[in-house]
């Protein structure tokens, strides 16, 4: 299986960032594609310097070759610690399912980052991704994480 995922997000107030991706995976027997659609908004909580609570919550479109496309939902909390050296790890956790029973695509998924700050406002990012029922995989990402707009510059 081969994945893509665009990504984007932006703060709308201190404490909400708006969120949209497009995700496409390639099987690698079938060649089937399936596309993921999705937009929502994240809440981050500082529970001090060291922790801070996120809540993410998306709506979506999924479309896989040869089959109708439909809308799904998820919710994603995590924990996120700041460690010594400009370091950073992520602890989360997905649920993903599809509005309508009809359309089983029901998955969970496990997220553990290691980030490394390279500024205040941009960073490499190491994750691993387990994902089990619907989609299930495995993926492992190395990310540069940057800031663009009237926000970058801070």
């Amino acid at each position: 299986k081969h994945v893509s995922t665009l990504s984007a997000k932006t703060k709308v107030s201190d404490s909400f960032d708006a969120n949209i991706s497009l995700q496409s995976d390639v099987a690698d027997v079938s060649n089937s594609i399936t596309t993921r659609t999705e937009a929502g908004l994240t809440y981050l909580h500082p529970i001090n310097d060291v922790f801070a609570a996120e809540i993410k919550g998306l709506v979506g479109l999924k479309q896989k070759s040869g089959s109708n496309s439909f809308a799904t939902w998820s919710i994603e909390p995590a924990l996120k610690v700041n460690l010594p050296l400009n370091f950073d790890t992520t602890f989360a956790y997905r649920y993903r399912t599809s509005f309508s029973r009809v359309n089983e695509d029901e998955s969970d998924n496990y997220k553990v980052a290691l980030g490394y700050k390279l500024t205040k406002i941009d960073k490499v990012e190491l994750s691993y991704d387990k994902t089990k029922g619907d989609g299930a995989c495995d993926i492992k990402t190395l990310k540069y994480i940057c800031p663009c707009g009237k926000d970058s510059g801070k």
